[in-house]
């Protein structure tokens, strides 16, 4: 037995560390009955007596039927609701794409005779549009630099023609904008179509332009998620019109000797609308997420998402201009009744957000702006 007298020190440290333990215990169990009553509380408040959320003994992770009697079936018949919405909401989208399909199908039989003619392959006489009469010989093929004509007559577009660029334009037959199969509001392409031409051999060639639901199966707020281009074959260095032929001197090391040589640098053309800019990956889907680099290289940073962003608004709007405006007046550009100088095919004005269509079904060149890739786009997704 420990004589406690003796060793005075070690007693008092002893009976200390006992006390401790005790109310280290007692501090335990009273935050245990404390937690155990404040839950009983808590339960005893969301459900009323009688009115349990799962039966007796079983514990429910739906948090439907966790809720009262009463509340829940309410609930129910708004999920309900909900699938009835979903089905009405589906079936117009499916009634929209059966419309833009029967609207494309028959105005492609329009388009198809207005290629003819002004290829030269058929001649429409007076007013009967529609009926094919007996061609007629002319001493032209068709109407000669019909789209060159056609797209110069509008500002936007000539102030991105060059002259190196025209003779390759002589030889383009149709321009087509089809709209998405999945979704009209899913994007469109553009197509072009060329005779055989000297400088590249595709006859056809297109930009698509794909949106995405800032919602998934939302019917509006799409946003543009990608674009893709065409890559050109052209027949040679000296035929491709995206790059220019200068020449440098070049000097031997050894023999000292100086020679010429071509270099090709590229250089502004029409053409380079055919190409895209490479989205990046974390911009094809709406992020809240986004690393942020500091310093200089974060300067660096936004200076190119400033610049692509630019690139890929004046990409938009030019593929803008040519579906709303040019291809559904084509005749009115080529004839002069668009006088580019009048202001008449500027006559739109930029719509504010709280005027714009909220279908998402129809994209207007009004709403260039407000079709941002990732600046607006998906910065209204993250609002949402």
């Amino acid at each position: 037995m420990t004589n406690w007298k003796n060793h005075p020190d070690e007693a008092s440290d002893e009976a200390m560390d006992s006390d401790y333990d005790l109310y280290e215990d007692d501090e335990e169990g009273f935050e245990e009955d404390y937690f155990e009553e404040e839950e009983e509380v808590e339960e005893e408040e969301i459900y009323p007596e009688g009115q349990d959320g799962a039966s007796e003994g079983a514990v429910s992770h739906d948090p439907i039927e966790r809720l009262p009697n009463d509340v829940r079936n309410r609930v129910k018949a708004l999920q309900v609701l909900q699938r009835h919405k979903s089905d009405i909401r589906e079936g117009f989208l499916s009634d929209i794409l059966k419309l833009q399909q029967k609207y494309e199908s028959e105005l492609d039989l329009v388009l198809d005779d207005q290629r003819e003619i002004i290829q030269g392959a058929i001649v429409e006489s007076g007013d009967a549009i529609g009926e094919k009469h007996s061609a007629e010989k002319l001493n032209c093929e068709g109407i000669p630099d019909f789209w060159l004509h056609v797209l110069q007559q509008n500002s936007f577009i000539r102030s991105r023609i060059y002259p190196r660029d025209e003779e390759a334009l002589s030889y383009l037959v149709d321009i087509r904008c089809k709209a998405s199969e999945h979704n009209p509001a899913a994007g469109f392409t553009l197509s072009f179509e060329f005779r055989a031409n000297p400088y590249f051999e595709e006859t056809v060639l297109t930009k698509q332009y794909i949106k995405k639901p800032c919602v998934s199966n939302a019917i509006s707020e799409w946003y543009l998620a990608d674009i893709v281009g065409s890559t050109i074959s052209w027949r040679s260095d000296e035929k491709n019109l995206t790059n220019e032929a200068t020449e440098k001197k070049q000097r031997s090391k050894k023999t000292k000797e100086v020679r010429h040589v071509t270099v090709y640098e590229p250089c502004e053309s029409f053409f380079t609308f055919f190409e895209a800019p490479e989205f990046p990956e974390d911009a094809k889907e709406p992020s809240d997420e986004k690393v942020k680099p500091t310093g200089e290289a974060e300067e660096d940073g936004e200076n190119e998402e400033g610049e692509l962003e630019d690139y890929i608004d004046e990409d938009y709007e030019m593929a803008c201009v040519l579906k709303e405006r040019i291809l559904p007046r084509a005749l009115d550009y080529f004839i002069g009744e668009v006088d580019s100088s009048s202001g008449e095919e500027e006559e739109f004005e930029e719509l504010p957000e709280d005027e714009m269509s909220s279908d998402g079904l129809i994209t207007d060149s009004r709403r260039v702006d407000h079709e941002r890739k990732r600046t607006s786009g998906q910065e209204e997704c993250r609002q949402q």
